[in-house]
């Protein structure tokens, strides 16, 4: 019994410190198994913190109670007159362009009387050929440049309307654009006349630069405004021999004067303009300044 008993013991024994030792493993286990959980959780409240999150519309931070979100610049609110341009540029802008508008509009009247003058003067017959001042070739020229002058006017409306819809989306007064011709004493007069080009003393390359351009832009303007006139008293005095009857013979005659009297004014100013731009040549060699800062033509 004896013998019995101490192996029932030491059985006994061994049971409860293999238990014992089973119970000891298994706490590092759940240990883990706890961090990892806890690994798990912070993950979760980190991303439900924002935390590589992508912001719309609906979920963006505003601003804290009591705060307003920055105000907008002037500079991006439509409608800002403050930022746009004031009544003096739009009004120059536009006495320009309607000068621009008039005067390619009598160049246009001037090619449609000569391409009408063409066509009565032509014969396709070749032995009255050498009976005529133009040719088709001629026609045909003069047909390109009338079109080609349609194409002008209709840009320059487009300018104009542009301009109108700059105003608005800055802000302006419609009224600015109104009656501007009547204002500056008619369209061609907005324009000034290049003998009043102002040169001024350019002491920079940018400077001479400019006065340049502003000379020879003149000069080029004078010339032009000079050969239309002509083109235009030489129409009339066409039609002044034409005319029979005396009643329109002497209205003829008077514009015929009357347009004589604006060539004159025309070269005038054309040499006012030339002799401008010799006195700008002359000051720029003068005044020592590199050969570069001339502009070429």
């Amino acid at each position: 019994m004896t013998a019995i008993f101490r192996i029932c013991l030491i059985g006994a024994v061994l049971a409860c410190m293999t238990g014992r030792g089973w119970a000891q493993t298994q706490e590092p286990a759940n240990s883990t198994n706890q961090s990892l959980g806890d690994v798990a959780r912070q993950m979760k409240q980190a991303k439900g913190s924002g935390a590589g999150k992508v912001f719309t519309n609906d979920n963006i931070p505003k601003a804290p109670e009591g705060q307003s979100a920055p105000a907008a610049t002037p500079s991006n609110q439509p409608g800002n007159p403050g930022q746009g341009h004031d009544q003096a540029y739009y009004r120059e802008q536009m006495a320009k362009l309607e000068a621009q508008l008039e005067t390619h509009q009598r160049e246009l009247a001037v090619l449609e009387q000569k391409l009408n003058l063409n066509q009565v003067q032509y014969y396709p017959d070749p032995q009255k050929s050498l009976m005529q001042q133009y040719s088709r070739n001629d026609i045909n020229k003069l047909t390109v440049e009338v079109e080609a002058k349609k194409h002008e006017l209709e840009q320059d409306e487009k300018a104009m309307d542009d301009l109108r819809d700059q105003l608005r989306r800055d802000g302006g007064d419609p009224s600015w654009l109104r009656n501007v011709a009547a204002a500056t004493g008619g369209t061609a007069a907005a324009t000034p006349p290049a003998s009043t080009v102002t040169v001024g003393k350019p002491s920079s390359r940018e400077a001479w630069e400019s006065a340049f351009r502003a000379a020879r832009e003149g000069l080029t303007q004078a010339k032009e405004q000079q050969q239309l006139a002509e083109d235009e008293l030489n129409l009339l005095q066409i039609q002044q021999v034409r005319e029979l009857e005396p009643g329109r013979k002497q209205d003829f005659t008077d514009q015929v004067q009357a347009k004589q009297q604006e060539v004159d004014q025309k070269k005038s100013a054309t040499a006012a303009a030339r002799k401008a731009l010799d006195h700008l040549e002359q000051e720029f060699k003068d005044s020592g300044a590199p050969a570069d800062w001339r502009p070429a033509e």
